[in-house]
C-alpha cells in the first residue's frame, strides 16, 4: 500500500511539472513584439510583473536616455525562452537588440535590460551595444545587476528592480555617477544617493505630465455626451489611438477612446497632433504633454539602427 501511495505521489508530482512546463510560454527572439513601435512604449512586459505606475516611470527614464543622453534602452520581461534554440539568455538578448537594432546607427550606444520570470530560470541580462561598452562595462552591468537590481527582485519586486537598474545605468551613461572600485556597502550606498539625486527632479517632471494629462482625461471625458445613450459626462478613458502619424512638415491625428459607464457604448474625442520638429516620428497629443507608457496604437518610428557584439552581463537569482 505505501509503495502504491509512493508511485501516485511521484507520478502527480511529475505531472504537475510537465503541465506546468507546458503553459509556460517560452518565447523566440521573433515572437517577441516591438513595443516601441506598436504602443510608444520602451517596456515590453510580457510576464506582466510591472505595474502601470512603474513602466511609466521607466518609459520616461527610458525617453530621457534617448533624448538628454543619446542612449537608447529597451526593458523586456518574459516568463521563459526557448532553451532549445538558445544557449544562454545573453545569446538570446543579443540576438534580439540586434534584431531590433537598439541604439543610433552612428553612436551605437544602445542598452537592453532582458528579465526572465520563471522561478526556475530567473535571469536579468545587460546587452549594450558597442557604443555603450566603454561607459558600461562588462563588470558594472553585473555589479547593478547583483547590487542593486537582484536583491528588489528576490523579494518578488521585478519592477522596482527594474526601475532601480534603469536608474543606475542612467547615472553612469550620463557621467555623473562613478561605479565604486570596492564592493563596500558604504561605497555603493553613496552611489545610490547621487543617482536618486538626479533623477528625482526628472520623476518629479514625469508625475506632475501624468496627473496633468490624467485631468485632461477626466476633463475631456465630461464633455463627451454617449452616441448610444445620450448620457453626458460619465465617461472613462479607455486608450489613446494615433491615427495619422505626424511628420516634420504636416500635423498628425489622434483618437482618446472613452466607455459610457451608463451603458457600456464607445466614444471617441479626435485631437490634432503638432509636427514633429525632433524628427523622432514621436506621436503626441497637443496640449497634453508627452504620453508615457499605457495602452494603445501610438505608432512611432523604430529603434535607431545599433548592433551589439556581446557585450554586457547576466546573473541567475
Amino acid at each position: 500500500m505505501k509503495h502504491r501511495i509512493l508511485f501516485l505521489t511521484l507520478f502527480l508530482s511529475c505531472f504537475a511539472a510537465v503541465h506546468a512546463s507546458a503553459e509556460l510560454k517560452r518565447y523566440t527572439v521573433e515572437t517577441v513584439p516591438d513595443t516601441e513601435i506598436l504602443n510608444y512604449s520602451y517596456v515590453t512586459d510580457l510576464s506582466s510583473v510591472i505595474s502601470p505606475q512603474v513602466r511609466d516611470s521607466l518609459n520616461l527614464l527610458c525617453r530621457f536616455a534617448k533624448d538628454s543622453l543619446g542612449a537608447e534602452i529597451a526593458v523586456v520581461t518574459l516568463p521563459g525562452i526557448d532553451t532549445g534554440a538558445y544557449g544562454s539568455l545573453h545569446e538570446f538578448g543579443t540576438e534580439l537588440y540586434n534584431t531590433w537594432n537598439l541604439g543610433d546607427k552612428k553612436t551605437e550606444r544602445g542598452l537592453l535590460i532582458l528579465l526572465v520570470t520563471n522561478p526556475e530560470e530567473r535571469e536579468i541580462s545587460f546587452v549594450t551595444g558597442y557604443g555603450l561598452e566603454g561607459l558600461l562595462p562588462d563588470v558594472y552591468c553585473k555589479r547593478i545587476q547583483a547590487n542593486i537590481m537582484v536583491p528588489l527582485m528576490k523579494q518578488g519586486d521585478y519592477g522596482q528592480g527594474l526601475l532601480e537598474g534603469v536608474k543606475a545605468s542612467c547615472g553612469i551613461i550620463s557621467g555623473e555617477v562613478l561605479i565604486p572600485e570596492s564592493e563596500e556597502d558604504d561605497d555603493w550606498a553613496e552611489a545610490l544617493v547621487v543617482i536618486a539625486l538626479i533623477f528625482l527632479g526628472v520623476l518629479f517632471i514625469a508625475v506632475a505630465a501624468m496627473r496633468a494629462e490624467k485631468k485632461r482625461k477626466e476633463k475631456m471625458g465630461k464633455s463627451l455626451t454617449c452616441t448610444t445613450c445620450g448620457v453626458k459626462g460619465n465617461m472613462k478613458y479607455d486608450r489613446y489611438v494615433v491615427l495619422v502619424r505626424p511628420t516634420t512638415r504636416s500635423v498628425g491625428k489622434g483618437r482618446y477612446y472613452f466607455i459610457c459607464q451608463n451603458c457600456g457604448g464607445e466614444n471617441f474625442k479626435d485631437v490634432v497632433i503638432p509636427k514633429d520638429g525632433s524628427g523622432t516620428g514621436f506621436a503626441g497629443p497637443v496640449g497634453g504633454g508627452t504620453l508615457i507608457g499605457g495602452g494603445g496604437d501610438r505608432s512611432f518610428g523604430s529603434f535607431g539602427g545599433g548592433f551589439s557584439g556581446g557585450g554586457g552581463a547576466s546573473t541567475r537569482f
